[in-house]
């Protein structure tokens, strides 16, 4: 090997400019070439005498600067035990060093394809990439593979240009040593390329492509602002044995070798069933910006039948927990939103159970928009829908709620209560014309009306009692004018605060909103009516003539009590309305003396109090009723 090696870097000093200097130092000291094949023997140690010629000490240091200089271009250093008989390379960052034939690396020259064996050294990412020329930026497909990306923790083979969107990786914690040597070995068959860590039997990597068979010529590299020592085409190295396999990681490396976590785990072009188990823990709805919010418990379960092992083979092992992307996992969002980078599940442990089935317990936050109507404040109800799908390969995924969603962990709040809860399968016509798997819940809730009848209802309903028994007091009374202008007051004040309360511009006028102000507007005509009948009652002048035929009406009687009341009340008495113009004006009622014309316009204004209450008493069952 070093002889090879010797008449390899003798032929390339041969060739350089360096080497026309040497040779007119050789009259200076013929046993120069000797001395230089010494010097090989002993691994480039100093171990012969200087000449004492000035000139011939001259010429040996140029020449011993050119061929170290040479052998630090190529990338190859001296090693020691147990690499002696080995060839060395230091790669630092990402750059490739030249190719090298893998038909002069390949190690079983035996058999079909190539076995390459190397060692490797480093923190991590070591590179390795393999082309069908030897310039491999002209090649027109690369495979890289990188062992101990990610700070050691997972490798990966990539193909240039890509075949799919997704490179294939596996993980390998700690796989390299930056204290010691690790063994490999590449393996290329066929399509199929394989590489082997630490003399195992089982592969890290496993990787099949069309384009592996074409792959000659293989360099080395490293990552940015990391340092990896290399060695390989040893002659006589002693393998050690294998050191024994976790079953956990036999397990692992058997079925991820060629395993994607990126497709779903369908056999012969079929569908995969997932079925969800929703559990309700909290729901809120924002009625201002109509955005309905709901938290709740995710039991997914599904089942990959390419990952199905028997216990006994590895070490009784039924069930593995894997972290979020190391299996094939249903990935949810919001169809009727706008798209968003994340799902709507948190990223949590899967259980992988030794027959395929695998369980997947997340909780998920749901934000959408929901169709808000206040029209009916504070008893409104909103009916709001959650539209649930998957976001890559709904073609041959198919959700299904196994059960109605379970809300006996539900919490509403203060200010919402469920009302019901329901959900059903929808199928979406996809752009090419394919069937997407869907699920729709859908939410009603209602507003909890107890504040609201404290704040809002009971003023109502007071002043509207008010108003009503207002009318038993005599229209041209003070006391009467003073309960109106109260409720008047109070109305205002409470309609004023509805309107600052309601939560969300309506579709129509809330119906709160619609008997507040038909109680004003109720309070405000009374309040004329009662200016209105002061001023008739103070009337002297001779009522018309149908006035006075409608009062002699037997039915007139139930009238004639009020008008006497209105007639002889403090208020009257106080204005004088007993002085009586004329003496033919005068009559006897009830033993009393009283102006006929000033009764006859107390009769009218007692009539026209009636009709208005009357008219008030029937609003009542309208104001109740739908409008």
């Amino acid at each position: 090997m070093y002889y090879r090696r010797s008449h390899m870097i003798e032929n390339k000093i041969h060739q350089t400019p360096i080497l026309r200097r040497h040779r007119t130092c050789r009259r200076y000291d013929k046993s120069f070439l000797a001395r230089l094949s010494s010097l090989q023997q002993d691994r480039f140690q100093l171990s012969f005498s200087v000449p004492g010629n000035t000139a011939t000490m001259r010429c040996l240091m140029i020449f011993l600067s050119s061929v170290i200089g040479l052998q630090l271009l190529r990338g190859v250093t001296p090693l020691d035990a147990p690499f002696s008989n080995c060839m060395r390379l230091m790669t630092f960052n990402y750059h490739y060093t030249p190719t090298y034939r893998l038909e002069a690396l390949d190690s079983d020259k035996n058999s079909s394809g190539f076995t390459f064996e190397f060692h490797v050294q480093a923190q991590s990412d070591a590179h390795l990439k393999l082309s069908s020329t030897a310039d491999s930026q002209k090649s027109p497909v690369t495979i890289e593979i990188v062992l101990g990306a990610g700070a050691n923790s997972f490798s990966a083979v990539r193909r240039k240009p890509k075949k799919t969107a997704v490179d294939l990786s596996s993980d390998t914690p700690l796989l390299l040593s930056k204290t010691e040597m690790r063994a490999f070995k590449l393996v290329l068959k066929d399509k199929l390329l394989t590489v082997y860590a630490n003399s195992s039997s089982l592969p890290i990597l496993s990787y099949e492509d069309s384009s592996v068979v074409d792959m000659l010529y293989i360099s080395f590299g490293a990552w940015n602002n990391v340092a990896v020592e290399w060695s390989f085409d040893c002659k006589g190295a002693e393998v050690p044995e294998p050191p024994p396999v976790d079953p956990v990681l036999r397990l692992k490396r058997t079925y991820w070798s060629r395993y994607d976590p990126f497709n779903p785990p369908v056999l012969d072009n079929g569908t995969l069933k997932v079925d969800v188990f929703l559990s309700l823990i909290h729901v809120n709805l924002n009625a201002k910006d109509g955005i309905f919010t709901m938290r709740g418990k995710f039991d997914v379960e599904w089942t990959d039948h390419k990952l199905q092992w028997s216990p006994e083979e590895y070490g009784n092992i039924s069930v593995l927990y894997f972290k979020h992307r190391v299996i094939w996992m249903p990935e949810f969002e919001l169809l009727d939103v706008p798209k968003s980078e994340n799902t709507i599940l948190e990223d949590r442990s899967v259980r992988l159970y030794h027959n395929g089935s695998a369980k997947w317990t997340s909780l998920g936050n749901v934000e959408t928009w929901c169709d808000v109507d206040v029209t009916e404040w504070p008893a409104d109800e909103h009916k709001c829908h959650v539209h649930i799908g998957l976001r890559s390969h709904p073609d041959t995924v198919q959700l299904r709620f196994v059960q109605p969603p379970n809300v006996s962990t539900l919490e509403t709040g203060l200010e919402w209560e469920m009302v019901s809860i329901s959900s059903d399968e929808d199928i979406l016509i996809g752009d090419n014309d394919t069937e997407n798997q869907s699920f729709k819940l859908h939410i009603t809730m209602r507003r909890v009306q107890a504040p609201y009848m404290l704040v809002f209802f009971i003023p109502l309903f007071v002043s509207f009692g008010i108003l009503m028994s207002s009318y038993v007091i005599a229209p041209q009374h003070k006391c009467r004018l003073v309960l109106v202008t109260s409720c008047i007051l109070v109305l205002n004040i409470l309609l004023i605060f509805e309107d600052v309360m309601l939560p969300a511009l309506p579709q129509g006028t809330p119906r709160i909103m619609k008997i507040t102000s038909c109680l004003l507007v109720m309070a405000v005509l009374q309040l004329v009516f009662h200016s209105f009948n002061v001023h008739l009652v103070s009337l002297s002048s001779p009522a018309p003539s149908l006035v006075k035929t409608v009062a002699k009406k037997p039915w007139m009687k139930y009238l004639h009590q009020g008008a006497h009341e209105t007639l002889f009340s403090e208020d009257v008495t106080d204005q004088g309305f007993h002085h009586f113009d004329q003496e033919e004006d005068v009559e006897r009622i009830e033993g009393k003396e009283v102006d006929i014309n000033k009764y006859h316009w107390a009769l009218v204004s007692r009539a026209l109090d009636m009709v208005t209450f009357l008219l008030s008493f029937f609003i009542l069952p309208f104001l109740l009723s739908p409008m």
